[in-house]
């Protein structure tokens, strides 16, 4: 019994992991904004946006849906605007 509900408590993490087009749509704003607040230049927060969202393609399995997708994305963008 107890190894059955881990499978289903595994399968339901899974299926709550959004699809790279979700997180997209419903927080490049959010990035776009955070890439300015970090300094980031007007000519070049397309090309940082657009390298935020290939980290989080990369990395998208791995989130962990008990953790606010935000701070895992302004994380990221962090990192994206240091480099």
């Amino acid at each position: 019994m107890y190894r059955l509900m881990a499978v289903l408590t595994a399968r339901a993490a899974v299926s709550e992991i959004p699809s790279l087009d979700e997180v997209y749509r419903a927080h490049a704003d959010f990035v776009y904004r955070t890439l300015a607040r970090f300094g980031v230049a007007e000519a070049d927060r397309a090309d940082q946006l657009q390298e935020v969202f290939v980290v989080v393609h990369r990395q998208l399995p791995r989130y962990r849906p008990d953790a606010k997708i935000t701070t895992w994305l302004y994380a990221i963008a962090r990192r994206v605007a240091a480099g």
